[in-house]
């Protein structure tokens, strides 16, 4: 009997907040599109799915349609607006929409699964505009709507249009309504590796609080987004609302929301002007780097005291408002982010300290907090304990991390390949033959990706060493070499997603060296057999998608339409993937073993020493050596090299001493 009172008391719940939640109608048209010809998407329809399920359990009568044409789009949203319109004024209307997305000229169309899109002219014939299913919305006069676009995904079509930009553009909410985007305008977001995209996920998981309004929700949702993203994705809104609603009625419920640490590199830019400004006046506050101690020097004390401002061990808010403006307002940026990021890689324990003593409540506190704790820790524990063995038998495609800050590596079987390009290949060197069988004996691991600045930074913090005398950059055309460019500051903001670039072949080599000796397993860099073989991936063409230049935005992160809004008059591809210097690691698709970025992004030191031809190159893949002081291999290609140039063949060399801001790499690892 006890369980039957049970779920009596749970059915007359869920009526209750069901019932009340009817009180007003609610109608809502969900539409997810994933079976496009020419890219399908994984995700929109199981999303569709989960919202319209997640709306009839609130009090939603819902209009669901997938995988529609232009034809039924068209239709759901006429019915959709009649039905709003025959419900009356009080009734809450909601649109939901999961698919491709495209901005031209500043609006936004949704395109159906048989939209035949070849360039922009196509788009309004093709496709949805969104802000046609507002004015319906609109029309119908009922008080409050709702609306909310997945829409956001990385987009096959219109990539040869110079109108057409990723993501969606912000569109002007009417009295009434709320829009609420899965991303940032402009950006792109994730369809998500599992079921359901992030912001789709989110959304279905945070609309059961209990009177909580939608603007709150929606802050969870974001929350929720760049949490799942690693702060890659943040969703956005735009709202006119002149009324309140809440998925469920009733007493609001305060639930805590984690602290977020935000965005970091407007900041830093920021400081890094602050810092510019103060040696200016004659004062040296040195690097940001890791030791507070060196930051917080007599020079800023003394410049402390000169203008009356007292000296309580850190760059006070009242310093940071004198160098960004002392006669003006306070600075938008929350001073407690500013000293985050000059103590954020410190390894003294006294930084963090002083940080949460000065800023106890501070969104990084918890950070601090951990921190801190970590640095106690490591200050009394003996050492770390011994890495856990790895099977001897991968399989080729698996992938595995020895230890949390290694890089995730993917096993590449064993084979035969012709390596070297034939002699009618288009962009052909004299370097890249004779054309020869080489035998990869044995198979090995490989980097998924090219090391990354996360990855590189914990490698520095690890061991302290130096970031070089200098890095060369493209000026226009020109190479030219500053001390104060290196791999943090290549000369372009970086997020820690992608590849470390100003590094020369001595740091690839003594990097693979560190993790050798966190895991006790081999690690080392590719030689240049290896590189060739994982890049073409079992196929023989110049590039592993094929031989064509037509989808390199899609593959490769290589010279394009991006680059040319920063460097002009350069020899570009005619599509446009976003990204105008390194892109963020898996951006582009894969080749056949699973790796990202083998070709583009950042050119990779190898372990070889370079030769001008494969005259008398080993039948076997290993390193081929040299002379003492020989220049290294160098292979893919990188952001700034026209297209045609991106090459599973071609190959260049350096001093091994030199670093670019295009030169990069990746690791490898014995296996047995």
């Amino acid at each position: 009997m006890r369980h039957v009172g049970r779920v009596f008391l749970a059915f007359a719940v869920l009526w209750l907040t069901v019932s009340s939640a009817v009180a007003e109608q609610r109608i809502a048209l969900v539409i997810g599109n994933s079976s496009y010809a020419n890219s399908r998407l994984a995700n929109p329809v199981n999303d569709a799915r989960l919202i319209s399920r997640a709306l009839r359990q609130h009090g939603f009568e819902v209009i669901e349609r997938l995988d529609a044409g232009e034809r039924d789009m068209g239709r759901a949203v006429k019915a959709f607006g009649e039905r709003l319109e025959a419900a009356g004024s009080d009734a809450v209307g909601l649109f939901y929409y999961a698919g491709h997305g495209v901005q031209v000229g500043g609006i936004n169309y949704l395109i159906p699964v048989d939209a035949d899109i070849e360039d922009e002219e196509d788009v309004p014939i093709e496709a949805v505009s969104a802000d046609h299913i507002l004015g319906i919305i609109e029309a119908a006069g009922n008080r409050l709507n709702l609306m909310f676009l997945d829409a956001c995904r990385n987009n096959p079509f219109l990539r040869t249009s110079r109108n057409a930009r990723h993501g969606l553009a912000m569109m002007n909410a009417p009295a009434g309504i709320f829009i609420g985007y899965a991303t940032a305008p402009g950006d792109v977001a994730k369809d998500g590796s599992g079921t359901n995209s992030p912001f789709t996920t989110a959304m279905a998981a945070t609309m059961g609080q209990p009177g909580e309004p939608i603007e709150s929700m929606f802050k969870r949702v974001r929350l929720s987004v760049i949490a799942a993203t690693e702060g890659e994705q943040t969703p956005w809104s735009a709202s006119s609302l002149t009324g309140d609603f809440s998925f469920v009625p009733g007493a609001a419920v305060v639930t805590p929301v984690p602290p977020i640490v935000p965005d970091d590199q407007p900041t830093r830019d920021m400081v890094r002007q602050a810092q510019e400004m103060l040696a200016a006046l004659g004062y040296d506050p040195g690097p940001i780097d890791g030791d507070m101690g060196r930051r917080t020097t007599a020079a800023v004390i003394a410049f402390q005291q000169s203008k009356g401002i007292p000296v309580d061990g850190l760059v006070s808010d009242v310093l940071l408002q004198h160098l960004l403006g002392a006669d003006g307002p306070a600075p938008a940026t929350d001073a407690s982010l500013v000293m985050w990021v000059l103590i954020e890689d410190s390894d003294r324990a006294a930084d963090f300290e002083s940080f949460l003593a000065q800023y106890p409540n501070s969104p990084m506190a918890r950070s601090a907090r951990d921190r801190l704790a970590e640095l106690r820790r490591v200050a009394v524990v003996t050492p770390p304990p011994e890495p856990e063995p790895v099977p001897p038998s991968h399989r080729a495609g698996e992938t595995f991390r020895d230890c949390p800050a290694c890089p995730e590596m993917v096993v590449v079987p064993a084979g035969n390949f012709q390596m070297g390009s034939p002699g009618g290949e288009v962009g052909r060197d004299d370097n890249e033959g004779p054309l020869h069988l080489v035998s990869v004996e044995q198979a090995f691991a490989v980097g998924k990706y090219e090391i990354t600045r996360g990855e590189y930074a914990a490698f520095i913090r690890a061991t302290g060493r130096g970031a070089g005398d200098g890095c060369y950059v493209n000026m226009g055309g020109v190479w030219g070499k500053k001390a104060s460019w290196n791999w943090q500051d290549p000369s372009f903001s970086q997020s820690n997603r992608e590849p470390v670039v100003c590094v020369n072949w001595s740091d690839a080599k003594v990097y693979s060296d560190w993790l050798t000796r966190q895991t006790g397993f081999s690690y080392r860099l590719l030689n240049e057999a290896e590189w060739e073989y994982v890049a073409r991936a079992g196929t023989q063409a110049a590039r592993y998608w094929s031989g064509s230049l037509d989808q390199v935005c899609r593959y490769a992160n290589a010279a394009d339409l991006s680059v040319n809004q920063i460097y002009e008059n350069w020899v570009v591809a005619d599509c446009e993937d976003g990204a105008t210097h390194t892109a963020t690691r898996g951006q582009y698709i894969a080749n056949g073993f699973g790796l990202y970025d083998m070709l583009g992004n950042v050119w990779e030191w190898t372990e070889d020493c370079y030769h001008s031809s494969y005259s008398g190159a080993p039948s076997r893949a290993i390193a081929w050596a040299g002379s003492t002081g020989c220049s290294r291999v160098l292979r893919g290609g990188s952001w700034v090299n026209n297209p045609r140039d991106i090459r599973a063949a071609n190959r260049s060399g350096d001093d091994a001493s030199v670093r670019y801001n295009v030169i990069g790499f990746r690791v490898a690892r014995t296996l047995f």
